[in-house]
């Protein structure tokens, strides 16, 4: 197995933490993320539960997101630049549960050493159509801040530095009218409450997001497989393929090579006993990529044994929607909510945890968390 940094030229890498690819890190993958990040939370959620390393690399794979901008309503309204906010410093992406939330430090791009952005016309309706941020791969440094954990567990007088590197002192780590507010002194004696969002917690979780801006099958095949990365968690819940999305075809043909990728967990929007009957169509499925010399079609047997695998439901709130979030300014309410354990037992108890309500009256998305035995 290549360790994940080995696939990337020299260039920017030296601005990623070496500790986070070392070869015990562990690692998620979540194709056609989108914009959706909860699963983060849950991971981060189930790891503690269950005593596990919390992943140290998620990889998110998804061909436009980075071409369709959250902001832009905004961006024409005012008439202003503002940047994207998965490429910005200090972005909020989600807030979960009671105010932890994923914040981003910094960012960089990095570059494969091997051009393999060639996707399959055959298989993806939008392989024309490189803009200015697809077929690229950024590097998104992230905390997982928990407030009990990190912000209320502070002591008075500890020292603590803010996003752009400033050097603060904490007054008071929680401030009874504002959770999101904790009081601190900077270096010239000036007190007052900051957003805890903008500064750096030596005990919050630290992660990367690897977004890859190209087609899923094109990554599957040319990055992943190619060069025998190892996945540990697979969270397979927002996969447009052959419906809405750009992809002819849905990402099923993982479960082909749950062995092979050495899965151990895997969280999923339908059961396999329903993928199962695409595992023969799959056995006999196609890929290539332009440039390679790979073989048009890959007949492969599914790897994937039913018997070795435990299945529990977990309840997310509506994937529906954008996540991103910084003071209001994405115009998105804050409404995820859930404890991953159980559906929410009324409407009632929906709409007071301030969770969005569809037309068609669903207001979650069941889950199924496969463990291996």
């Amino acid at each position: 197995m290549k360790n994940l940094r080995d696939i990337f030229k020299p260039e920017n890498l030296d601005k990623v933490p070496t500790h986070f690819w070392e070869n015990n890190n562990k690692i998620c993958y979540y194709p056609s993320s989108g914009y959706d990040f909860r699963h983060i939370f849950y991971w981060d959620y189930y790891c503690d539960k269950e005593n596990l390393q919390f992943p140290k690399i998620f990889i998110h794979t998804d061909f436009t997101c980075l071409d369709w901008n959250p902001l832009m309503d905004k961006l024409e309204k005012e008439e202003k630049p503002l940047p994207h906010p998965l490429l910005y410093c200090g972005y909020i992406l989600d807030v979960f549960g009671g105010g932890n939330s994923i914040v981003i430090k910094n960012w960089t791009e990095l570059f494969l050493k091997n051009d393999v952005f060639y996707p399959n016309h055959d298989l993806f309706h939008f392989s024309d159509q490189i803009k200015k941020n697809t077929h690229k791969v950024f590097a998104i440094q992230c905390q997982l801040i928990n407030l009990e954990r990190d912000v209320y567990s502070l002591k008075s007088g500890t020292s603590i530095h803010s996003l752009s590197g400033r050097k603060y002192t904490v007054i008071n780590p929680k401030d009874i009218q504002n959770h999101n507010k904790f009081r601190v002194v900077d270096e010239e004696g000036k007190e007052w409450n900051a957003d805890y969002n903008l500064f750096i917690f030596p005990t919050a979780k630290q992660f990367i997001i690897l977004l890859f801006t190209m087609e899923n099958s094109n990554f599957f095949y040319d990055v992943l497989l190619e060069n025998n990365i190892k996945i540990d968690f697979l969270t397979h819940i927002n996969d447009g393929g052959a419906s809405f999305g750009g992809s002819r075809i849905k990402m099923d043909f993982i479960y082909l090579y749950t062995e092979t990728l050495g899965l151990m967990n895997m969280l999923i929007d339908c059961t396999l006993e329903n993928k199962q009957r695409h595992f023969i169509e799959w056995e006999h499925h196609y890929y290539f990529n332009p440039k390679s010399n790979r073989k048009p079609l890959i007949r492969k047997t599914p790897e994937i044994n039913l018997n070795n695998w435990s299945m529990t439901k977990v309840y997310f709130p509506d994937s529906t929607g954008i996540y991103i979030k910084r003071k209001g300014d994405t115009g998105h309410q804050n409404w995820n909510y859930s404890n991953f354990d159980k559906e929410p037992s009324s409407m009632n108890e929906a709409k007071e945890k301030t969770m969005r309500i569809r037309e068609n009256g669903y207001y979650i998305d069941e889950y199924y968390h496969y463990k291996r035995k």
